[in-house]
């Protein structure tokens, strides 16, 4: 499967998937230590070399797992904080409209107001949600820069023409800004190449652990459990609005009542 595909599977689905190649990927390990016939002389040189190497493993992928996850951790943020950027730019726009005279001061705060709603629909969806919706968010910023040309036309000469105009772009440039940051995702490749390492690691943790003790396969399995809730959660923080971890729309449901006040 490929990483595109990894990347968009169910979270349930992504979870048990790891967790289970993680497993195979331990008694692999174990089936080829006992497949290598090694000297009984050299056991205890050998486990000591191999107890090294198990160590550099894993803590290379510990590095790995927590540079994945600032990296989506990063992108929650800007996504979150784009929202809050939207919400104040659509209310700056909308009160220096409402100090124009009609009918440019109706024209505007009316396509703001619709504008706004729109952006709130479109944070609470989905991602397939989102795609379908791209139209009717071309459409209404189109429509928002129709009526800020025919609207302001008059107030050229004024000093309300400028900042009333830098508002509502403002408002478009942010807008395309907030689609551009959730159209953002990990490369598929770092996510692929993560499960890879993480798969060469139990296999290697099997090798070394070959033989061992239960309690020792019971520790693996804790292992690879906490390694799996960690991938969920960087895939699932790279999921806007799709996982159990979403962008709190609250700014923009905020303007959208100060709008109708």
């Amino acid at each position: 499967m490929s990483p595109e595909r990894v990347a968009d599977l169910p979270l349930m689905a992504f979870a048990f998937g790891v967790f289970a190649l993680l497993l195979v990927a331990r008694e692999a390990g174990g089936w080829l230590n006992r497949r290598i016939a090694r000297a009984a002389d050299d056991a205890a040189r050998e486990t000591a070399d191999e107890s090294f190497i198990l160590s550099g493993v894993l803590g290379l992928l510990g590095l790995l797992v927590a540079f994945t996850f600032s990296m989506a951790l990063h992108r929650y943020e800007a996504r979150r904080a784009i929202v809050v950027a939207e919400a104040n730019a659509i209310s700056t726009a909308h009160m220096r409209a409402s100090l124009l005279d009609d009918p440019a001061r109706g024209q505007l705060t009316s396509v703001l107001h619709d504008y706004a709603k729109l952006r709130l629909r479109y944070g609470e969806v989905n991602a397939r949600g989102k795609s379908a919706m791209a139209g009717e968010v071309a459409a209404s910023q189109a429509a928002i820069a129709k009526a800020a040309i025919a609207g302001l036309r008059p107030y050229r000469t004024t000093q309300m023409y400028a900042p009333t105009i830098a508002s509502l772009n403002e408002v478009l440039d942010v807008g395309v800004e907030r689609q551009a940051l959730i159209a953002a995702r990990l490369p598929p490749r770092i996510l692929g190449v993560l499960l890879l390492y993480a798969a060469v690691s139990a296999l290697v943790l099997g090798y070394v652990l070959a033989g061992a003790r239960a309690q020792h396969r019971f520790a693996a399995a804790l292992l690879f459990a906490l390694l799996t809730l960690a991938f969920t959660t960087i895939l699932d923080l790279d999921r806007p609005q799709s996982g159990a971890i979403h962008i709190d729309q609250k700014p923009m449901r905020d303007v959208v009542a100060a709008l109708r006040d």
